[in-house]
């Protein structure tokens, strides 16, 4: 009786170890890239390339490239800007939001918060402090899923 006491208590902590391994293979961190050129009016525009690390289905850190694109009559030229920081994913209105954080970390570095509006599962589009998009005619401020 008490072997059988035993093997069903084995059994349960397998089973247990089981369930475990494949909550966390499923909780994997989660990484998404997204890419567009967005409207400038200082130059041909901006290629936007947004790198987010989910640390949960909630926040997590991002990483973002601004490539001011300029070209003139004689030459093509590109200047880049890197930034990271912390998001969140938050709904208002029944609307998903991500909202970029960039803390100042220097006198050189300066804070600001940026908005995107989820579209879709593989579409965003840059709003502004109201959570409202633009709707200027031919403008485009959407960003797609690329990884």
């Amino acid at each position: 009786m008490a072997g059988i006491a035993a093997l069903t208590v084995a059994m349960g902590a397998c089973t247990a170890k089981q369930e475990s391994a494949k909550e966390e293979t499923t909780s994997e961190p989660k990484s998404e890239v997204f890419t567009g050129v967005l409207p400038a009016a200082d130059c041909d525009g901006i290629r936007y390339t947004l790198n987010l690390n989910y640390t949960d289905a909630e926040k997590g850190t991002y990483k973002l490239d601004e490539t001011y694109l300029m070209s003139d009559s004689t030459s093509t030229s590109e200047q880049s800007f890197p930034s990271e920081g912390e998001f969140t994913v938050s709904s208002k209105d029944a609307k998903t939001y991500i909202t970029l954080n960039q803390k100042a970390e220097s006198d050189s570095v300066q804070a600001y918060t940026m908005y995107f509006l989820v579209d879709s599962d593989s579409t965003i589009t840059m709003a502004n402090s109201d959570m409202e998009v633009s709707s200027a005619p031919g403008l485009n401020y959407t960003l797609t899923l690329v990884k």
